[in-house]
This record gives structure tokens, C-alpha cells and sequence, in this order.
């Protein structure tokens, strides 16, 4: 039977808090960058039709990957709703037909940018996990999809949306445009780590990822490695050419030096050949280095004000 639990284990609880928080912080950095600020009847509205469209997107991407990865995941996530018969095949459809139609139909009901962006989305979900594509067996191809659909498009292209509905304007501020590059990067370690876990379905299914072509352990010291340089190069980046009157440039500094040393600290002991440890890792110091940019940024903007 589909329940709540069912629907939000299926789209996968990590995924998907990425995807609230994004909705609600790329709203609140519109609202703050608009001159004329829009009723809060606007705004509620905005949100909840954005949130049905975005959901449902990310809710396509899981059924379709999990119809199609479902020998895969009976081996590297049993517990997934349809690798677990919690769902059946004809459920699966039902879902990604519905899901499909409330992407859309939100979109439609929000501004043509937003529609531009989950079409984007949507094609690159396809193509990553349908046939005769499923261009997931290749790592670059995987990884670039990955990169391009939650860090090119959907993080931009929210506050594009978002912005243009409440003020007119598609023009992006200087520190925005650097989070969004920043959020690029972090996306890139998600796309790379994600894999780890996943090497023995991977391996017997001829699914050739970066993981299983060079090992757990090297691919998640290089995750870590990357990381650690893109706070330091971000960092550099917001001191050369951000704008320092509309953002807290002491609170961002202490979080982009604090949050490497969170993320290495958090790796000690975690054997990246274990399943169930570098799950954690990845479900919890990697992830939480996502959710922890779209709490603080936006803190940053607001004491910047005072």
C-alpha cells in the first residue's frame, strides 16, 4: 500500500531535504534581493506551486532510476520500497505518470522559467536512467548529469524563477551567482560519493563507476580532497569579487574553514569498503555540508543587514 512513509522513502530522504531547503532558501534570497517586495499571499503561493512542481520532479527521477536499477538495488539498497515489494510495477508507472503531470502542471502554473527548469531537469532524469540511454553506466556522463541538473540548473534556475515572479527581473546578484558555483562544486563531491556504497551491484551489472573502477577508498579520499579545495578557492572567490556590504564575511570565513575539518574529522575511521559506514558518511558529513550552505548563507545575508 503507498503511504507517506512508502512515497518518502522511495524518494529518498537525503534527496529530498536538499530539495525543500532549496525551495525555501532560493525564495528568501529573492524576496530579499527585490527593491518592491510581493504580497505574502504571492509568495505562499509561489512556494507551494514551486514545491509541488520540484517535488514531483525529484519523486519521476527516483521511480524511474529504481524501475530500472531494481537487480542493482535487491543488492546495494534492499530496503528501497520496490526493491523491498513494499510497491509493485504497475504502482511504479502510476507514480511516475502522476508525478509527471503534477511536475508540469505546477510548473505551468508558476512562470515560464520555472517550466524551462524541470523540463531541463526532467530530460536529464530520463536520459540517466531510461533505456536505450541510461547513460548512468558511464561515470563521466553519470556525474556531469548530476552536476548539470541539481547544481547548473535547479539552484539557479529556483532563484531565476522565484526572482522574476516576484520582482520582474532575471538578473542574478554577484553573491548569489558565487553560491550557486559554489553549490556547482558540492554537488560534484554528491555525484562522485554517491557511488561508493554501491560498488558490489554496481561491479555485477556492468555499471562502471569511478568507484568501482578505482576503489572506494581512493575515490572517497579524492571526494574529501576536492571538497576541502573548493571551500578554500570559494572562499577566495567571495573575498575578490563578492559584495561585501550584503553579505557577513566573518561568518562566512569561519564556515568555510570550519566545515573541511567537519568533513575530515567525520571521515576518521569510516572504512569506505564497509557499506553500512560509508553510507553514513555519505547520508550524513557529506549531505550535511549541503544542508549546512543553505542555513548559513542565507544567515549571512540576514547579519549583513544589521
Amino acid at each position: 500500500m503507498l503511504g507517506i512513509d512508502v512515497l518518502y522513502q522511495l524518494s529518498r530522504p537525503h534527496a529530498l531535504k536538499g530539495h525543500v531547503l532549496a525551495i525555501l532558501v532560493m525564495c528568501y534570497l529573492a524576496w530579499i534581493s527585490c527593491t518592491v517586495k510581493p504580497s505574502f499571499g504571492h509568495i505562499i503561493r509561489t512556494v507551494i506551486l514551486t514545491f509541488i512542481s520540484t517535488v514531483s520532479g525529484n519523486v519521476y527521477t527516483q521511480t524511474i532510476n529504481q524501475i530500472n536499477d531494481y537487480d542493482i538495488d535487491k543488492i546495494n539498497k534492499p530496503w528501497l520500497p520496490f526493491a523491498a515489494g513494499q510497491l509493485t510495477y504497475n504502482q511504479m508507472i502510476i507514480l511516475a505518470i502522476i508525478s509527471t503531470i503534477a511536475c508540469f502542471g505546477g510548473a505551468l502554473l508558476v512562470n515560464k522559467y520555472l517550466l524551462v527548469i524541470v523540463s531541463m531537469c526532467y530530460i536529464l532524469a530520463t536520459l540517466y536512467s531510461l533505456p536505450p540511454f541510461r547513460l548512468k553506466r558511464y561515470p563521466l556522463c553519470a556525474m556531469l548529469i548530476i552536476l548539470c541538473g541539481r547544481g547548473g540548473i535547479y539552484h539557479p534556475g529556483l532563484f531565476i524563477s522565484y526572482y522574476y515572479e516576484f520582482s520582474g527581473s532575471t538578473e542574478m546578484p554577484v553573491n548569489i551567482i558565487i553560491f550557486c558555483i559554489f553549490m556547482v562544486g558540492l554537488c560534484s563531491i554528491i555525484a562522485l560519493a554517491k557511488d561508493i556504497p554501491d560498488i558490489s551491484g554496481d561491479k555485477q551489472h556492468g555499471i562502471i563507476t569511478y568507484s568501482v573502477r578505482f576503489g572506494a577508498n581512493s575515490v572517497l579520499f579524492l571526494c574529501k580532497l576536492i571538497l576541502t579545495t573548493i571551500y578554500v578557492v570559494n572562499l577566495f572567490i567571495y573575498w575578490n569579487y563578492g559584495d561585501v556590504n550584503k553579505i557577513n564575511f566573518s561568518i562566512l570565513t569561519m564556515l568555510h574553514l570550519l566545515s573541511p575539518l567537519y568533513l575530515w574529522y567525520g571521515g576518521i575511521g569510516v572504512d569506505a569498503c564497509n557499506r553500512k559506514q560509508v553510507t553514513a558518511y555519505y547520508e550524513g558529513p557529506i549531505w550535511n555540508l549541503f544542508y549546512l550552505q543553505f542555513i548559513c548563507f542565507p544567515l549571512c545575508c540576514i547579519s549583513a543587514r544589521f
